[in-house]
Protein backbone atom coordinates (compact mmCIF):
# COMPACT_ATOMS: atom_id res chain seq x y z
CA UNK A 1 0.00 0.00 0.00
CA UNK A 2 2.60 2.32 1.01
CA UNK A 3 4.36 1.76 -2.20
CA UNK A 4 1.40 2.47 -4.37
CA UNK A 5 1.25 5.47 -2.28
CA UNK A 6 4.39 6.50 -3.74
CA UNK A 7 4.81 5.53 -6.97
CA UNK A 8 1.43 7.36 -6.90
CA UNK A 9 3.10 10.50 -5.75
CA UNK A 10 6.18 10.51 -8.20
CA UNK A 11 3.63 9.85 -11.19
CA UNK A 12 1.97 12.90 -9.93
CA UNK A 13 4.59 15.36 -9.03
CA UNK A 14 6.13 13.78 -12.80
CA UNK A 15 2.78 15.21 -14.21
CA UNK A 16 2.95 18.91 -13.01
CA UNK A 17 6.40 18.95 -13.84
CA UNK A 18 5.63 18.43 -17.07
CA UNK A 19 2.58 20.11 -17.11
CA UNK A 20 3.76 22.87 -15.82
CA UNK A 21 7.16 23.65 -18.22
CA UNK A 22 6.69 25.41 -21.40
CA UNK A 23 8.10 23.23 -24.30
CA UNK A 24 11.28 22.88 -25.06
CA UNK A 25 13.18 21.69 -28.35
CA UNK A 26 16.33 21.42 -26.51
CA UNK A 27 17.55 19.37 -23.64
CA UNK A 28 19.32 20.46 -21.01
CA UNK A 29 22.96 20.60 -20.78
CA UNK A 30 25.07 18.16 -19.32
CA UNK A 31 27.92 18.54 -17.45
CA UNK A 32 30.15 16.79 -19.85
CA UNK A 33 32.03 19.31 -22.13
CA UNK A 34 31.30 18.60 -25.95
CA UNK A 35 31.19 20.63 -28.80
CA UNK A 36 27.11 21.59 -28.28
CA UNK A 37 27.97 22.19 -24.52
CA UNK A 38 29.72 25.73 -24.24
CA UNK A 39 30.86 28.28 -21.91
CA UNK A 40 29.74 31.54 -22.87
CA UNK A 41 32.43 34.11 -22.55
CA UNK A 42 31.61 36.77 -22.98
CA UNK A 43 28.96 38.24 -25.17
CA UNK A 44 29.73 40.22 -28.65
CA UNK A 45 26.56 42.19 -29.58
CA UNK A 46 23.05 41.56 -28.75
CA UNK A 47 22.43 38.27 -31.56
CA UNK A 48 25.72 36.98 -30.38
CA UNK A 49 27.98 35.77 -27.79
CA UNK A 50 31.60 34.02 -27.80
CA UNK A 51 31.68 30.38 -26.43
CA UNK A 52 34.40 28.75 -25.00
CA UNK A 53 35.77 27.01 -28.16
CA UNK A 54 36.31 30.53 -28.87
CA UNK A 55 33.53 30.62 -31.85
CA UNK A 56 31.69 33.45 -31.96
CA UNK A 57 28.07 32.07 -31.98
CA UNK A 58 24.94 33.76 -33.70
CA UNK A 59 20.89 32.92 -32.28
CA UNK A 60 19.40 30.85 -35.14
CA UNK A 61 15.97 32.17 -36.23
CA UNK A 62 16.13 35.59 -34.22
CA UNK A 63 16.93 39.09 -35.36
CA UNK A 64 18.45 41.51 -32.69
CA UNK A 65 18.31 45.25 -33.18
CA UNK A 66 20.69 46.86 -35.45
CA UNK A 67 21.16 50.40 -34.30
CA UNK A 68 23.62 51.18 -37.18
CA UNK A 69 22.76 53.42 -39.52
CA UNK A 70 22.30 50.51 -42.40
CA UNK A 71 20.43 48.64 -39.90
CA UNK A 72 18.14 50.84 -37.80
CA UNK A 73 15.26 51.15 -40.76
CA UNK A 74 14.32 47.87 -40.67
CA UNK A 75 13.17 48.75 -37.12
CA UNK A 76 11.68 52.13 -38.17
CA UNK A 77 9.55 50.40 -40.23
CA UNK A 78 7.95 48.27 -38.00
CA UNK A 79 6.95 51.70 -36.31
CA UNK A 80 9.52 51.91 -33.28
CA UNK A 81 11.09 54.77 -32.63
CA UNK A 82 14.99 55.22 -32.56
CA UNK A 83 15.31 56.10 -28.80
CA UNK A 84 13.27 53.04 -28.35
CA UNK A 85 15.75 50.70 -30.94
CA UNK A 86 18.29 51.82 -28.98
CA UNK A 87 17.52 51.95 -25.62
CA UNK A 88 16.27 48.05 -26.09
CA UNK A 89 19.86 47.33 -27.89
CA UNK A 90 21.91 48.33 -24.79
CA UNK A 91 19.15 46.85 -22.31
CA UNK A 92 19.13 43.86 -24.62
CA UNK A 93 23.14 43.41 -24.55
CA UNK A 94 22.87 43.89 -19.90
CA UNK A 95 20.09 41.01 -20.56
CA UNK A 96 21.82 38.76 -22.76
CA UNK A 97 24.95 39.20 -20.35
CA UNK A 98 22.72 38.33 -17.29
CA UNK A 99 21.04 35.48 -19.12
CA UNK A 100 24.17 33.67 -20.79
CA UNK A 101 27.52 34.44 -19.34
CA UNK A 102 29.41 32.04 -17.34
CA UNK A 103 26.72 29.92 -17.92
CA UNK A 104 26.87 26.38 -20.13
CA UNK A 105 24.43 26.38 -23.00
CA UNK A 106 23.07 23.95 -25.00
CA UNK A 107 23.82 24.62 -29.01
CA UNK A 108 22.17 22.83 -31.16
CA UNK A 109 22.48 23.87 -35.04
CA UNK A 110 19.59 24.65 -37.60
CA UNK A 111 18.55 22.20 -40.05
CA UNK A 112 17.52 24.36 -42.58
CA UNK A 113 19.49 27.74 -41.69
CA UNK A 114 23.42 28.14 -42.90
CA UNK A 115 25.62 26.95 -40.67
CA UNK A 116 27.42 29.79 -40.63
CA UNK A 117 26.31 33.55 -41.46
CA UNK A 118 27.79 36.38 -43.62
CA UNK A 119 29.76 37.62 -40.90
CA UNK A 120 31.03 33.94 -40.16
CA UNK A 121 29.58 33.54 -36.94
CA UNK A 122 27.76 29.40 -36.10
CA UNK A 123 24.31 30.21 -36.55
CA UNK A 124 23.04 28.10 -33.38
CA UNK A 125 19.94 27.59 -31.49
CA UNK A 126 20.91 28.39 -27.58
CA UNK A 127 19.67 26.72 -24.76
CA UNK A 128 20.30 28.12 -21.30
CA UNK A 129 18.90 25.99 -18.08
CA UNK A 130 16.55 24.09 -20.24
CA UNK A 131 15.09 27.00 -21.43
CA UNK A 132 15.21 27.95 -25.15
CA UNK A 133 17.49 31.27 -25.18
CA UNK A 134 15.95 32.83 -28.70
CA UNK A 135 12.16 32.24 -26.80
CA UNK A 136 13.61 34.26 -23.74
CA UNK A 137 14.80 37.10 -25.94
CA UNK A 138 11.34 37.08 -27.61
CA UNK A 139 9.31 37.26 -24.82
CA UNK A 140 11.41 40.07 -23.54
CA UNK A 141 11.40 41.83 -26.39
CA UNK A 142 14.82 42.14 -27.34
CA UNK A 143 14.62 40.94 -30.33
CA UNK A 144 11.84 39.25 -32.79
CA UNK A 145 11.86 36.44 -35.00
CA UNK A 146 13.73 36.19 -38.64
CA UNK A 147 10.65 36.50 -40.87
CA UNK A 148 11.85 36.30 -44.39
CA UNK A 149 11.55 33.56 -47.50
CA UNK A 150 13.73 30.84 -45.31
CA UNK A 151 11.94 28.28 -43.67
CA UNK A 152 13.72 27.19 -40.05
CA UNK A 153 12.54 24.90 -37.31
CA UNK A 154 11.59 27.83 -34.96
CA UNK A 155 9.86 30.22 -37.36
CA UNK A 156 6.33 29.38 -36.70
CA UNK A 157 6.82 29.70 -33.01
CA UNK A 158 8.89 32.25 -32.65
CA UNK A 159 6.37 34.43 -34.92
CA UNK A 160 3.53 33.45 -32.83
CA UNK A 161 5.10 34.43 -29.66
CA UNK A 162 6.15 38.19 -31.44
CA UNK A 163 2.50 38.66 -32.13
CA UNK A 164 1.45 37.63 -28.72
CA UNK A 165 4.26 39.92 -26.96
CA UNK A 166 3.78 42.78 -29.26
CA UNK A 167 -0.05 42.36 -28.95
CA UNK A 168 -0.17 42.78 -25.15
CA UNK A 169 2.41 45.10 -25.31
CA UNK A 170 5.04 44.09 -23.78
CA UNK A 171 8.92 43.31 -23.75
CA UNK A 172 11.14 46.06 -24.48
CA UNK A 173 10.10 47.01 -28.09
CA UNK A 174 6.70 47.28 -27.55
CA UNK A 175 6.12 48.00 -24.13
CA UNK A 176 3.32 50.67 -24.24
CA UNK A 177 2.89 50.64 -27.79
CA UNK A 178 -0.80 50.24 -28.60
Amino acid sequence: MILKVVLGFLVLASLLAIGCAAPNPFPAPSATPSPYNQVVVRTVAGDNFQASSNATIAFAGIVYPDISAGGLQYWLDLNLTQERVVSCYYAGVAFERDLLVNKTVFLAPSNSLAAVDSRGYLVQYVSVDGKDAGTLLIEAGFAVALNDDRAYEQKEFYNRLVVEVRNSSSGCLWLNSS
